[in-house]
Parts: C-alpha cells; sequence; structure tokens
C-alpha cells in the first residue's frame, strides 16, 4: 500500500480478514498483516461477516441511535457490537482488503519489535481510517475519521522491562545440591539466555566432571569442598559458569582456605572481577576464615583500574544479621533488631573497607535476606527476582536476576568459502554417472604431475558440489521435535508478557507453559538417552561420543596462551598453534646424493613398481577407511571407496604419471592440522597436540608404495619383529612372551627377562 492520502475515496466496503476466509485463496496482491497476509479481492460475490465494536471513548456523535434492533441490545459499558452478513458483488477493480486502522502497518517509517515479530512506526501526519458502526438496517454503516499521529517518541526502555534486554546477564541460585538435579540442570542451563551462571552449594565432588550439567556452551569454574577448606567432606561448594562467548579466566591472586572463587572476565570497555563464597555454618564465627576472605576481596579490588567493576555474591551463613531497604532502594543493616557477632562485625568491616556495597532486596519467604550481591557501584546493575529459576527453588533462598550495564562482545563464526556438503545423504550412484562422463584425455598426454592433479581435483569437485547436498544445520538440541519447539515458542511469548505485565494472570500462564515444556523437555530427554545407551551393540561410535560429551569440553577456549603471547581471535589461536606444531614439519630437501645412497640400499631385484595396475589401486582403496571428512583437495575417502570403479582408471594414469616424473605432486603435501587437548591448562597452547588430515588420493598410493616396500623387504625382517607389522601387537608380543616363558618353565629349563 502506497502513503494514505485524505482525498481519496473512501471503499465502500472493508473486507476483514479475521472474518473473511474465502477471498483468501483468489489470487491477487498480497498484504502483511500481523501474523498473515491478506489478498486483494478478485471479482466476484462474496459473502461479509461483519464484526464492529466500538471503544467507550467514542463521542456521543458516533453511538447508534436510541431506536436500534432491540435483537441486538448494546451493553452500557466495554465494547459496543454486532455481526451481520450480507453478499457483496465485487467488481473490478477489486476493493481494497486492509485490516483495522491500516496506516499504522503499511506507512513506511523505521522499524522495531521485539521476540519474532517487527513491526512499523506510522509516520507523523493526518491519516484516514474507517471504523464501523451499528445501525438499523442489516447491514453495516462505515464512517470516516481523521486521526493526527504526532511525531513519534523514543523512550529508553528500562533493563528490567524485558527479560532479553540488552548488557551482561548473571543467574546466582543457591541450589541445595547438585549431584540428583545434573540432568534437569542441564536441560535449563543449555538453553538460557544467562551470560553467567553462579551457584552455591553444589555439593559436588572430582568424581563428577563439569560437562555433565553445562554441556558445552559454558565454561566452567569450581570450588568444591574439601579436607583444605572445610572439616566436612559433603555439602558446600561454588560453582561459575561463563558462556565460551566471554573472555574469562580464574583470578590467581586471592588465596583463601574458603570455599571461594573468582574469575576475571575482561569486556571491550572495562573488566569485571566476578567471585562467590560459601561460608559453612561451621566456620561463620571463625576469625581466621573471615580475614583470610578479605584479605582475598582486597587482593581483587586492589588490581582493578578505575573503570573495573567487582561483584561478590555470597551465602555467608550470618542469621543474626537483618537486612531492611532504605529509601534509596539500597539495603541496610537493622542495627535494633540484629545480632552481630565479632566475626560479622569483622566481615561487614572488610566490605566497607574494600568499597562493597550491598544491592541484594529480595527476601525469601520468611521475609529474610541470606543471600548477599556486593558490587563496588551499585549504579552499573539493576538487580531483580528471577522470573523462571533453573532449578526447584529452596524457600530460604530466592533466585537472582543481575544485568550488568555493559556491551557484551558478539562473536562472529568464521566461515569459509567452500560450503560444507552432507556426504551422509550424498547420491554416490549419481556422483559415479557424472565421473564417468568426465574426460581423461589430459591426463593420457602425460601433463606436469602437479597440473595432472590439479585437473583432476577440479573435476572431480565440480561433480561433486553439483550433486552432494549441503550439510543441514545441526537440530539444537538433538532430542528436540516440532512439538517441543511449539512450546518452546509459546513458553518465550508467555515470559515477555510477564516480564512487561507483572501481573499474577501472566505469572500463572507463564508457569503452566513452562511446567508443561519442561515436563516434555525431560521426557524427550531420558528417551534420546536410553536411546544412546542401546547404541552400545548397535553403533558403538555414537555411543562413545555421546559419552565424551558429557566428561570432555569441547572447542577451544576463548583467551589461549603460548609462553607470554595471548591470542583471543581464531587467527590469534591459529598462529600460536603455528608457532607450537612447526617442530612436526620441516623444509628440508634432500639433495641427490642422498637420494642416490639411499636408493644403494634398496633391493633392486625384488622390487618392481614401475606399472601400477587396477588391481593394486582396487586393494589399496579396500583398504582405506571409510570417511565423510574432506581432505586439503576436497575429496573425501568415502567417494573414492563408494565411485572406485569409475575412479580407477584416473587414479592409475596419477599413479603412474607421478612414478615417471619422480614427483610427488605437491597440492598432496597439505594436510590440515587439527589441535587436540592432552592434560593440563586448556588454555596452554602446549597442553595441546596436533593430528593431520591428508589428501585420500595420497593416502591410496601410499598404500600401494608401502604394500610393494613391504613385500620386497618382508623377509628381511626377523619373526621377533610385532611393531609396525601387519596383524602384529604388543599384544601378540606379549602372548608369545609369556608362551614361551611357561614354556620353558614347564621344561625345567632357565628363563630370563631383561
Amino acid at each position: 500500500m502506497g502513503d494514505p492520502n485524505p482525498l481519496d475515496p473512501v471503499p465502500q466496503f472493508i473486507l476483514r480478514r479475521n472474518y473473511v476466509s474465502c477471498h483468501q485463496s483468489r489470487s491477487g496482491a498480497t498484504l502483511e498483516f500481523e501474523e498473515g497476509a491478506s489478498q486483494l479481492s478478485s471479482s466476484g460475490k462474496y459473502t461479509i461477516f461483519s464484526n464492529s465494536s466500538i471503544p467507550d471513548q467514542l463521542p456521543c456523535s458516533s453511538l447508534p441511535p436510541a431506536d436500534f434492533s432491540p435483537d441486538t441490545a448494546l451493553p452500557t459499558s466495554g465494547t459496543l457490537g454486532c455481526t451481520s452478513s450480507r453478499t457483496m458483488e465485487v467488481s473490478d477493480p477489486p476493493a481494497v482488503v486492509e485490516p483495522f486502522l491500516p496506516a499504522f502497518i503499511s506507512h513506511p517509517g523505521p522499524t522495531g519489535g521485539s521476540g519474532e515479530r517487527d513491526f512499523q512506526n506510522a509516520t507523523h501526519g493526518k491519516y484516514n481510517f474507517v471504523i464501523s458502526v451499528p445501525s438499523a438496517d442489516p447491514y453495516c454503516t462505515f464512517s470516516l475519521r481523521q486521526l493526527d499521529v504526532p511525531p513519534p517518541v523514543f523512550a529508553e526502555r528500562s533493563l528490567a522491562a524485558d527479560n532479553h534486554s540488552s548488557g551482561l546477564r548473571i543467574y546466582y541460585q543457591n541450589v541445595r545440591g547438585l549431584r540428583t538435579k545434573i540432568d534437569d540442570f542441564f536441560l535449563t542451563a543449555t538453553e538460557c539466555d544467562h551470560n553467567i551462571i553462579v551457584l552455591t552449594e553444589t555439593w559436588l565432588d572430582d568424581h563428577i566432571d563439569s560437562a555433565q550439567f553445562c554441556g558445552s556452551l559454558f565454561t566452567v569454574y569450581r570450588c568444591d569442598r574439601n579436607r583444605h577448606n572445610s572439616c566436612k567432606s559433603r555439602g558446600g561448594g561454588v560453582l561459575i559458569a561463563v558462556s565460551k562467548r566471554l573472555n574469562s579466566c580464574v583470578d590467581p591472586a586471592p588465596i583463601s582456605d574458603t570455599i571461594e572463587l573468582w574469575i576475571r572476565i575482561s569486556m571491550p570497555t572495562r573488566s569485571i572481577s566476578l567471585g562467590v563464597v560459601y561460608l559453612p555454618p561451621d566456620r561463620r564465627s571463625d576469625m581466621t576464615a573471615v580475614k583470610n576472605h578479605i584479605n582475598s576481596i582486597s587482593s581483587v579490588t586492589s588490581r582493578l583500574d578505575q573503570n573495573d567493576l567487582s561483584f561478590l555474591f555470597g551465602d555467608y551463613n550470618q542469621p543474626g544479621v537483618i537486612w531492611k531497604r532504605g529509601s534509596d532502594s539500597i539495603p541496610s543493616i537493622d542495627l535494633i533488631h540484629s545480632r552481630i557477632s565479632v566475626a560479622c562485625s569483622a566481615l561487614l568491616d572488610g566490605f566497607s573497607l574494600n568499597n562493597l556495597t550491598q544491592v541484594n532486596h529480595a527476601t525469601n519467604d520468611y521475609d529474610r535476606l541470606l543471600d548477599l550481591v556486593l558490587v563496588n557501584d551499585a549504579t552499573s546493575c539493576e538487580l531483580t527476582e528471577a522470573s523462571e529459576s533453573l532449578l526447584p527453588l529452596d524457600t530460604n533462598h530466592p533466585a537472582l536476576n543481575i544485568t550488568i550495564d555493559v556491551t557484551v562482545p558478539v562473536q562472529f563464526e568464521d566461515i569459509g568459502d567452500v560450503p560444507c556438503l552432507d556426504f551422509c545423504r550424498a547420491d554416490f550412484e549419481s556422483l559415479s554417472i557424472a565421473f564417468s562422463c568426465i574426460d581423461w584425455q589430459f591426463l593420457e598426454s602425460s601433463p606436469p604431475i602437479n597440473d595432472a592433479v590439479e585437473y583432476f581435483n577440479c573435476a572431480i569437485n565440480s561433480a561433486i558440489y553439483r550433486i552432494v547436498p549441503p550439510r543441514r544445520p545441526l537440530r539444537k538440541p538433538a532430542w528436540s521435535n516440532p512439538r517441543l519447539r511449539h512450546l518452546k515458542k509459546q513458553r518465550s511469548t508467555a515470559l515477555r508478557h510477564y516480564c512487561k505485565a507483572r501481573c499474577p494472570i501472566s505469572k500463572h500462564r507463564f508457569n503452566e507453559i513452562s511446567k508443561l515444556y519442561r515436563k516434555y523437555n525431560r521426557f524427550l530427554y531420558k528417551r534420546y538417552t536410553s536411546r544412546m545407551q542401546g547404541n552400545l551393540r548397535r553403533n558403538p561410535r555414537l555411543f562413545w561420543s555421546f559419552v565424551n560429551s558429557k566428561r570432555k569440553e569441547d572447542g577451544l577456549p576463548v583467551d589461549m596462551f603460548l609462553g607470554d603471547c595471548h591470542g583471543s581471535t581464531l587467527l590469534e589461536k591459529c598462529t600460536l598453534f603455528a608457532r607450537s606444531l612447526q617442530h612436526n614439519f620441516h623444509e628440508h630437501t634432500a639433495s641427490d646424493a642422498q637420494v642416490d645412497t639411499a636408493l644403494s640400499y634398496l633391493p633392486r631385484d625384488d622390487f618392481n613398481l614401475l606399472e601400477i595396475t587396477s588391481r593394486h589401486i582396487t586393494t589399496a582403496i579396500d583398504k582405506l577407511k571409510s570417511s565423510f571428512a574432506v581432505g586439503p583437495d576436497g575429496i573425501p575417502s568415502c567417494v573414492l571407496k563408494r565411485c572406485a570403479s569409475v575412479l580407477i582408471h584416473p587414479l592409475c594414469l596419477l599413479f603412474s604419471l607421478s612414478l615417471r616424473q619422480r614427483v610427488f605432486p605437491s597440492s598432496w603435501k597439505s594436510s590440515i592440522m587439527f589441535p587436540v587437548y592432552k592434560k593440563g591448562d586448556r588454555r596452554d597452547v602446549k597442553n595441546y597436540r596436533g593430528i593431520t588430515s591428508l589428501c585420500a588420493c595420497s593416502k591410496v598410493m601410499e598404500i600401494i608404495v608401502n604394500d610393494a616396500l613391504f613385500d620386497s623387504c618382508k623377509h628381511y625382517i626377523t619373526s621377533d619383529q610385532h611393531g609396525f607389522y601387519p596383524k602384529r601387537s604388543i599384544t601378540t608380543k606379549l602372548a608369545e612372551f609369556s608362551s614361551t616363558c611357561l614354556r620353558n618353565m614347564s621344561n625345567g629349563a632357565q628363563i630370563d627377562a631383561v
């Protein structure tokens, strides 16, 4: 629709999309409105249903006459309305199909919105709109009114008005034990929109891996209860889970014998020191523990810059301290009713000494405040009670949401120019037909081997990109289905409504939808895990992949270092790994004399590899391990194995050409190296080893050459050799050694082992 013009004639009828269903199937231009699109009515006959409504604030002149039909008596309050129907014949040009107040939707202007839809703001000016007013006749009467839209006023939205507001979002909860709630926490933590999750009283130990309850989306820092920080063996423990989009690391400065943890998060504009502490009841009066904790706080705050922030979450188990909300919304201690011990007084003095202010005002069900949130700048954050808890709440400890007014960096994923192809869904018969249609006369003309390999790769990849479908995005989570996604969408909508309204009705609706979503999500996850357990016999690789995801952290840390050099971007990390793993490669080229010397030890009479036949290639491809992962040349081994019948001829030409020219192709010397974590600090590049992915064609040639060399040299190898020998290993060596020992012992002979 174009801009509304007050001089345009008003159409006689307005077809409401909500009540006219038959016209939507007609051909014509479309007009989008809210959740659907309406089409212009084509010429023909239509039945119109009109539902007219008049708000209370309309002037009396617009109300229907007093002698209106008694069958459709108007209510005295609320909205006035009637429903009528008639048959209308529409001639060309068709009547305009438009919703109520069309200028607000169709007029061009800046777009805005939240959630899943965008809306357009109406540009200021005068607009015509049509309202339907009930009349005495059975047909609807329409009146034209003019609306004056003032210039838009853009107000700054409060951070607490919307749960999806910008800023750094921190979630805090005292979970009262996480050992029996691992699956529940995993399901809620992997789908929440919190940047940081802080938990106290986790009750974890070293036998529980962090990947079990946080997946691969968070970097988990823990301080579990042990014999060094408590005389008890169970209970206690704190945890901080930081999104991997943030650059975080452990703060090494604090030294304390309490259950305490400090991390440091580097942001674009400032750094944030985040700490959490749990002071068990048996140590709340321990002056040594209190002094060590205060020293840790001082060590952190002393290293802060002017704009840096410091946050401390703590459960200090000080029931004698009573907090009250002051006039400035910042809680203060009720000195009259509080019972402050000596250790508690020293603790409060330490907070004041380090310029920390307690900002938590969310009381529990008993109108008490047990969890403290201490910050060095109370104006930089906003604290509210969480709309939804990740785990069942304890009556003494409400869940908290803290929003920090900082810019969260957006992490972009580097996507290569070559698309990711899904060889699992590839049609290998079509690939074989495409490969058979390629003209290989260029290879038969004996070109340079590097040019021949380049021609081969281009021809094969051209057919692959044309036939193999692209890889579908992974379903997240893996156990999801359309019903779960629909429930999640309903839950998000209800959460937005509750965050805006903050009324009991919207909260009850959100709680009911959230309960239904979590129940169904838990059911799907349990069914998914039971299927994974059943794969132990049917598909062991898939089973162990699931097991490793629960006990190993995926991906690389945000910040990594090698010596004094640090890197946070992908390019910087690749540079660090290249420097660390460069000793695995060298550019040394053997001279002709060295090559001749090496060949002099080769038994020339037994070695005959001047001609490579199709039988050699077929045997080598059968030995090749099938894989869907592509190498540097973009050709996976599964293509060679599934299309071997049509690729044997060009491969035979390439291998023979390489041997005749005594040149190994340069592109086959390239490899893709992947870092694999070994042990130690995951941020240290030295704690990774590299594995390489080679070209599949080069592997085939290496197998052929290796088999020929082994056949000519195997009679020179002693029978005691078990390493690097086909069908032998350390197991066969131990079995042979054990048999020799038992045989000599049974014969009474002497046997010695070194």
